[in-house]
């Protein structure tokens, strides 16, 4: 759900917030720094241009390091922080 797509610039921001809320048991807040990571694979801006929290993205990624060390993670996380 790209931002562009909801009704409002705000859409998938909410999204991200709610999925992390759904899965914080299992994932941390490891959903919403995928979301925000998979929207900045989507056209041509960064994570600056988007609505999102940073530092929620950084948490995300640490969250989901600590639970699932997979390499693939790792790369995501790397590609966030470029």
């Amino acid at each position: 759900m790209p931002r562009w797509l909801g009704r409002s610039e705000h859409d998938l921001e909410v999204f991200a917030r709610r999925a992390a809320e759904l899965t914080k048991d299992r994932f941390g807040l490891g959903f919403y720094a995928l979301i925000q990571q998979a929207n900045t694979d989507v056209g041509e801006h960064e994570l600056e241009d988007t609505l999102c929290d940073p530092e929620m993205v950084k948490r995300g990624f640490e969250d989901l390091i600590t639970r699932f060390p997979a390499p693939s993670n790792m790369n995501r996380y790397a590609d966030m922080l470029e």
